[in-house]
Formats: C-alpha cells, structure tokens, sequence
C-alpha cells in the first residue's frame, strides 16, 4: 500500500471515529450537562436575575455541534498522527506483520500521549 493512501485511510477512520466519539458524548455526557445548566438557571431565577432562554438555547445547539465538530477533528489528527509514524516507521518496529506493529504503535502513542500526562497531571489534585 502506497504512504499517501495509508494516510489518506487513516485520515477518513479518525474522521469516522471522531464523529462516532461525539455522537456518543451527546448521548451520553451532554444530558447531564444540560440538567446543570438546568439548576443554574433555576438558580439565576430564583435570584431575581433576567434569564434569555432563546439565547441560552441557540448557544447550546452551537455548542452540541462544536463539540461533533472538535471530537472529528481531533479524531483526524490522532489519526494522521498515527498514519504518518506508522508509514515512516513501519520497518523499525517490533513484531513480524503489519497488524503486530499497528497495535505495538498504538500502544505507545497511548503510554506517550495519554497515560504519562494523565498520572504527571491528574485532573482532580484533591482526590
């Protein structure tokens, strides 16, 4: 397989997999989220506070649909990401076929990417 077409293949799967990450977020997260938002402006109100629920409103929905958008994106430059090291580092990798150093990568770029900074930087110090 040519480098450019493995990238472009890796470009369209994390494209794919960032939007299926932001349709499950909205699922999933964005119901509790607005159940907050809920009780703040319950609150607001009940402080004698001027509440636009038209404006409120129209801010969510652009922040639902940023959030697809950013979860795609990122999705993509993880992806391209991976596309770009695996094509250059393919023969430097450890294990006897493509599939054994694909997941050898993927192991790494998580260790590298998201386990070292997440204990280095906890997101809840109080814990």
């Amino acid at each position: 397989m040519k480098t450019l077409t493995f990238i472009a293949i890796s470009l369209l799967s994390g494209a794919i997999a960032g939007a299926l990450i932001g349709l499950i977020n909205q699922v999933i997260v964005e119901p509790f989220i607005d159940k907050a938002i809920g009780i703040e402006t319950q609150a607001r109100i009940n402080a004698g506070k001027t509440v636009d629920s038209s404006e409120q409103s129209q801010y969510r929905i652009w922040q639902k649909e940023g959030e697809i958008v950013a979860a795609t994106i990122m999705g993509m430059s993880l992806a391209s990401l991976f596309g770009v090291v695996f094509a250059y580092s393919r023969n430097a990798l450890p294990g006897s076929n493509n599939k054994r150093k694909a997941l050898t990568l993927t192991g790494l770029m998580f260790f590298v990417l998201f386990l070292i900074p997440s204990l280095k930087y906890p997101a809840n110090r109080q814990l």
